[in-house]
């Protein structure tokens, strides 16, 4: 595998010798640590295993080059106020993106480049981890990362459609997002990943996100592709001083997940909000770890995970905090929640806490269970139907996440989402 990949970068033409050197570098620390495994603790849960018998060298486009007519029908609405940004197999299509007059307060958006020097700085996403393989060739794969400035002090607002097309069976398509928000910038993202029918696709996506001092960023991230596709990500997010961050993921069911957030907190007084839902369903695995470093003096991190296994899904959510010797009067709390509706369904959710300092103050649980029978049997007693008891319990334990979905539109469109996936006609025809 590790040959292959040698071999494809081998043939891409370039004069820079530094990013020759950074693409030698990481191409050996790739092939040290081999692909991650259910022996790595950071990925005991993680839906890794045959993936090394793939070629892990990027597939061609399934789509005519340029036709893009073909994906229109698979688009989600336009957000009102949002430009558009639609990548197809880690490409920018301008035919599907927004092509309206940008006000100066719209992103800038540099578009398509290689990878160049500065990547050779950027230390991998998922240092922190065991193995890290995953964001490495994410990054050594992919032609043209995107670049999203987002440098406005009154608002920017983008809403980032990203789509595969290639098949998974040979190996992932990967994407590189790079994204940083300008000092005292209020930023407002969605992100959604989407897949064509029937081309169980794979992804390998790594975002690298740095939100500067005295920024405000509201970050949804919609992980939809489709039900038989595999998507793995490694995410990595820094804060500098004073700066907000709201980020909140949706995951209602891909074949396989596997999403790896890393956060750092390295400024004074930054704050993070991270909120995560995950609904499985039939034989979804789905897997969440999430780092939270607290770097800087009085950093403070809220972080909140619901989980819902059914039939034979499988759930889990790692949540570890790391509170630095520097980091004197953090404050960072944890609810993880997870809830199992299938006899052979199983849910795991992992509070970690590292503390590193005694000017702390830090709070955690974790819970795993069934539906409430006490409530059950009440709604059972008003005249509801079993089917349509358990599915509002479960909407209910879902609600203080999703409450939190905005704009008002996208928490719609993702209300009637979420509502479909409980299968229940009566919550379905309640739906937005």
């Amino acid at each position: 595998m590790f040959e292959q990949i040698q071999k494809a970068l081998a043939e891409r033409v370039t004069g820079d010798a530094a990013l020759a050197a950074w693409r030698q570098t990481s191409l050996a620390s790739a092939l040290a640590q081999g692909l991650p495994g259910p022996r790595d603790e950071a990925w005991r849960y993680a839906p890794v295993r045959g993936l090394e018998r793939l070629s892990w060298v990027p597939a061609a486009q399934s789509l005519p080059t340029g036709d893009s007519s073909s994906l229109l029908e698979l688009l989600p609405p336009a957000l009102p106020g949002f430009a558009r940004l639609v990548v197809v197999d880690g490409k920018v299509d301008a035919a599907l993106s927004s092509t309206a007059p940008a006000p100066a307060s719209d992103p800038v958006v540099d578009g398509l480049q290689g990878l160049d020097a500065a990547a050779a700085a950027n230390v991998d996403a998922a240092a922190a981890l065991a193995n890290n393989s995953f964001a490495i060739l994410g990054r050594l794969l992919t032609d043209n990362p995107v670049q999203l400035a987002l440098d406005s002090t009154t608002g920017s607002r983008v809403h980032l459609v990203f789509i595969t097309t290639t098949t998974g069976r040979d190996g992932p398509s990967p994407t590189t997002l790079r994204m940083t928000v300008a000092a005292g910038c209020r930023a407002e993202i969605v992100e959604e990943h989407l897949a064509s029918k029937g081309a169980a696709a794979f992804a390998n996506h790594v975002v690298d996100t740095a939100v500067h001092s005295g920024a405000e960023l509201h970050w949804t991230r919609l992980l939809v592709s489709a039900a038989d596709a595999r998507h793995l990500e490694t995410v990595r997010l820094q804060q500098a001083e004073n700066s907000t961050a709201s980020l909140l993921q949706v995951a209602p069911g891909n074949s396989a997940l596997r999403s790896t957030v890393v956060a750092t907190l390295d400024g004074a007084a930054a704050q993070l909000q991270l909120s995560s839902v995950a609904l499985g369903d039939g034989n979804q695995q789905l897997d969440q770890h999430v780092l939270i470093d607290h770097r800087g003096v009085g950093v403070k991190s809220t972080e909140v995970y619901r989980g819902l296994a059914a039939r034979r899904a499988r759930v889990a959510f790692t949540g570890h905090n790391r509170v630095m010797p520097t980091a004197l009067n953090t404050d960072t709390r944890q609810s993880l929640r997870s809830l199992i509706a299938g006899r052979e369904a199983e849910a795991i959710a992992r509070p970690q806490l590292e503390i590193l300092t005694n000017a702390v103050q830090a709070s955690h649980g974790a819970t795993v269970g069934t539906l409430d029978p006490q409530m059950l049997f009440y709604l059972l007693s008003r005249g509801l139907e079993p089917g349509a008891a358990q599915s509002l319990l479960k909407w209910a334990f879902l609600q203080d996440v999703v409450a939190q979905l905005r704009p008002a539109e996208l928490r719609t469109r993702l209300e009637a989402l979420l509502l479909a996936r409980l299968a229940d006609p009566l919550l379905t025809d309640l739906a937005p």
